[in-house]
């Protein structure tokens, strides 16, 4: 994605997997150094920033023979000056760039720049730079690297300037770094810069003095050094609050630089109640014609991570680093290969023949894993919901899509992710929550208060308190087992409720893709049993109208809360407790989905598919887990609940939103994301429909047709020829809810992670120009607002459109199940095709001609076993694996092509599995 500075507010985080990261912007700053365990990266609060714009910055000196040194700013705009005003505060050392005081030293004119993460790439243009002929551009880049756990858990971000002298005549160029230690985060502390070395490698260590063992710096160390060695280096003391002293003291470094490249002074020092500035510098001498690159890593390391239960939780880079120089020693020795890797990755990716934005807007949000993941020493994995620091960590019901991006880059993570909610499932035990959810069904909360009214001890005595709550559930048998947590709360040992009935379904089709696309037949044993509790949990908590089919039961939804209690309340305090009291025959939310702010009544459309869905996925699998038992519960279920679905939501032309068999009340929304059940069972899964296919088909064509607005997007749900909100203001549903139906409300606004899975879908079922129609509108909204790195929901970098990284599949109609080891291919946009095709841990090439198909091993590995073509060309057919011809029972039929490899090949970087027609 190429754009101009002036464009865009979203940058490219650099870093790796739970190492935090800094943010490389368009205009050549860096930005939001989420490295130092800080807010709300590390934990909940207000953000907290210990690095402004100003605090890293670089310059570049040119000397062409024969003539005056030229120094250019590498940034569009001011420096230190993050306030600048040259008109009423110009007079005296206002600003280090100053075009009066020091007109020689300017920003660069323009700063051209290419996100493809994880690497930006800026070209700086000058009319300096073009009158010598010198060519100067930053490769900025983590190590992110599908497959590779521990490379891609590097803290570390790496500077590949590469200089080119296209001039007539030998020139000199010489790169500066300027950091400001950020350890100084009061008086107390002190800031300690020195000099850090290696073989191969030497720079400036940052780190401070005097830290609180609560803080995230604490035992940390921050380095900045120059593969090859620094010509130069040298520590100044400034102090920022006089002004004068500061610019000036700046302007003389930029001075001493200007004279031959090289610093005079000492790097080693350290001070209290200044900062500590460091430059450090390296040059190269070109000749006409001639290239160079110059490497300078930063690199980080912050033990001290205290997650919310105030536990130390560390970083997993410190099972692979004990400090600051073993990250640098490592870097610098692989570098070689961590660019090529990371360089082949990204290359992978952008070897299409088709529109380019279409890949802009696939790997728009692998930014997500450097900015939001957790991976603690003992290995947690965890996404923020947004933010970083909205919400939770690896909220469930946003997990459910954004765990695609995961598994097709990092399957193990993937499927840690289902093991930690599952080791959190509800059961006897789990205070308060297993009482709580116990209490919320109103017989059981009758019961307590009968048992209350006998016994008023029973609410003092915690023992007592819980044996009763027993003793009732065991009656009733409204137990609350079974029920999956929504988040973790910033902490591995601590979740924030279950308040969500979708979560139940969407943690088995969550686990069942992970073990579909991993074939790892162990997890599948160990996950049946969480499986089978949650099955029984729906069907015991959520079946009051008897259909087998999740019941939504009021207060379903935050906005669906009373408005008698908004309208008696005079204050939040009391309104809140009505609102506990009115909304519904539950004493709390249980039936809310991660439509929060759209409420369901009765049985709904998106929870009864992904039940529907659920219960079809689980019973393919049951066999595998050993437990033929329980097929036939789960097939009488399944044809039940489908059967309720057609019979109570499907209007003829598409599935309503919801509708109430008690109060008889319905909504004949039609819902973006409704058959997002669907959508894992037959693209994410490779199983057929739970629904007919023309049902399917019919609902996407009304999706698009009602819910797709030109010019903005498309939104969450509509109704069919009635006015919306965002058009004619404020209304109210049009259910006889009497519920608000709100400008900018969930339903009247569209959502990233829910219009690109929409769109895929679209895609695969043959309405090619709808679906890329949406993905365009995504595309084009992002870049108009400046955000395309940072797509916003409940805040930004949200983690549900990371499904994204699955758009190459939907366009060639890719899949690869590792449950057999089988990849299906099935062009859905004119052949002949080539671009990307990712798989668990891998992404490959994909050249797919009239006669010929070809998989070139890219990145990571996969193993083959079976292949499937659809629309191949040819009578017979001969397959070949890196150019050798291996045997393979083929069959075909009515243009479709299967192949059954007698030994298994493995796709690596490099390899080629080629399938010729004859």
């Amino acid at each position: 994605m190429r754009i101009y500075t002036s464009r865009f507010s979203s940058g490219i985080p650099l870093g790796g997997l739970g190492t935090g990261s800094i943010e490389i912007w368009p205009d050549g700053s860096f930005k939001e150094w989420l490295i130092f365990n800080n807010r709300r990266w590390g934990n909940y609060g207000e953000p907290e920033f210990y690095v402004n714009d100003s605090d890293l910055a670089f310059m570049i000196r040119i000397a062409p023979e024969g003539s005056e040194p030229v120094v250019r700013l590498l940034k569009a705009g001011f420096w230190v000056e993050t306030d600048q005003d040259l008109t009423y505060r110009g007079c005296g050392p206002s600003a280090v760039v100053h075009p009066y005081h020091m007109p020689w030293f300017r920003p660069v004119r323009e700063v051209e720049f290419t996100g493809k993460p994880p690497m930006a790439i800026l070209k700086f243009t000058d009319p300096s730079l073009k009158e010598y002929g010198v060519d100067v551009e930053l490769e900025a880049f983590g190590s992110l690297i599908p497959g590779n756990v521990n490379d891609s858990a590097i803290p570390a971000a790496f500077l590949k300037f590469n200089l080119v002298n296209r001039g007539r005549v030998t020139v000199e160029l010489s790169l500066m770094g300027v950091v400001r230690n950020p350890h100084r985060i009061s008086e107390e502390v002190g800031v300690v810069n020195k000099l850090i070395e290696g073989e191969g490698y030497s720079g400036v260590s940052l780190s401070g003095l005097g830290i609180p063992r609560t803080h995230g710096m604490f035992n940390g160390e921050l380095a900045l050094v120059f593969m090859g060695g620094f010509d130069s280096a040298v520590t100044l003391r400034l102090n920022q609050r006089n002004r004068g002293e500061f610019i000036n003291a700046l302007r003389r470094l930029m001075v001493d630089f200007r004279g031959d490249g090289l610093l005079s002074g000492v790097v080693n020092d350290e001070a209290y109640g200044v900062d500590l500035y460091s430059a450090i510098t390296k040059g190269v001498r070109l000749k006409p014609g001639e290239s160079a690159s110059i490497v300078l890593i930063i690199a980080w390391y912050y033990p001290n991570h205290i997650d919310n239960s105030g536990r130390l939780v560390g970083h997993y880079y410190e099972n692979l680093f004990k400090n600051v120089k073993e990250v640098l020693d490592y870097s610098v020795r692989n570098f070689n290969r961590l660019y090529g890797e990371v360089k082949e990755f990204v290359n992978s990716l952008y070897d299409a023949n088709y529109d380019e934005w279409i890949i802009d807007l696939a790997i728009s949000q692998l930014t997500t894993l450097p900015k939001s993941t957790w991976l603690t020493k003992d290995g947690y994995f965890a996404v923020w919901e947004g933010g970083p620091g909205c919400c939770g960590l690896t909220t469930l019901d946003v997990a459910l899509w954004g765990i695609v991006g995961i598994a097709l880059l990092y399957p193990d993570l993937a499927i840690r992710v289902s093991r930690q909610f599952s080791s959190f499932i509800l059961k006897p035990g789990m205070s308060p929550f297993y009482e709580m959810f116990a209490l919320a069904f109103p017989e059981n909360m009758r019961l307590y208060r009968e048992a209350l009214a006998k016994d008023p001890t029973i609410q003092h005595d915690i023992d007592k308190f819980r044996n009763t709550v027993k003793a009732i559930v065991e009656k009733t048998g409204l137990d609350p087992s079974g029920r999956v947590p929504h988040a973790f709360r910033a902490s591995e040992s601590s979740v924030d409720g279950y308040d969500r009935n979708d979560l139940m379904p969407e943690f088995i089709l969550m686990s069942l893709l992970n073990y579909y696309w991993t074939g790892d037949s162990s997890f599948l044993r160990e996950i049946w049993g969480s499986i089978r509790d949650v099955i029984e949990a729906m069907l015991r908590q959520h079946n009051e109208a008897k259909l087998n089919l999740p019941y939504h039961t009021p207060p379903s939804g935050y906005e669906g809360s009373s408005q008698v209690a908004n309208e008696l309340g005079r204050d939040w305090r009391e309104r809140e407790l009505l609102r506990l009291l009115f909304s519904g025959p539950m004493y709390f939310y249980t039936t809310v989905n991660t439509f929060d702010a759209m409420s369901l009544l009765g049985i709904a459309t998106f929870t009864s598919d992904l039940w529907v869905a659920a219960l079809k996925a689980a019973l393919s699998v049951a066999g595998e887990a050993g437990d033929e038992a329980y097929v036939s519960r789960l097939s009488e279920v399944l044809n039940s609940a489908l059967a309720n679905f057609t019979k109570y939501l499907w209007n003829g032309e598409y599935f309503d939103l919801w509708f109430d068999p008690v109060s008889n009340l319905r909504d004949n929304a039609v819902m973006t994301a409704g058959l997002t059940g669907e959508w894992y069972l037959k693209v994410l899964l490779g199983l057929d429909y739970a629904v007919d296919k023309d049902k399917v088909t019919s609902m996407l064509r009304a999706i698009y047709r009602n819910n797709f607005k030109k010019g903005e997007g498309l939104i969450n749900a509509s109704y069919p020829g009635k006015p919306r909100p965002s058009l004619a203001g404020d209304l109210k549903y049009f259910n006889g809810t009497g519920i608000p139906y709100n400008v900018s409300g969930q339903m009247d606004t569209p959502w990233t992670g829910i219009e690109i899975p929409v769109a895929m879908h679209m895609i695969w079922e043959g309405l090619v120009n709808e679906g890329l129609e949406v993905l365009r509108s995504v595309h084009e909204r992002y870049v108009d607002y400046g955000l395309y790195w940072n797509h916003v929901e409940c805040d930004g970098h949200y983690f549900r459109p990371l499904v994204s990284l699955d758009i190459p599949n939907a366009l060639a109609g890719f899949r690869y199940i590792g449950r057999d080891k089988s990849i299906s291919i099935n062009p859905r946009i004119k052949t002949p095709i080539r671009g990307p095709v990712l798989a668990p841990g891998s992404v490959m090439t994909l050249d797919y001609g009239e006669n010929e198909v070809k998989l070139i091993g890219r990145v990571g590995e996969l193993e083959v076993g079976r292949i499937t073509l659809s629309g191949f060309m040819g009578k017979s057919i001969r397959v070949f694996y890196n150019g050798a011809e291996v045997k393979a029972i083929i069959n075909i039929e009515d243009g479709r092509v299967s192949i059954t490899l007698d030994n298994p090949v493995k796709l690596q970087r490099g390899s080629t599995l080629t399938i010729i027609g004859y």
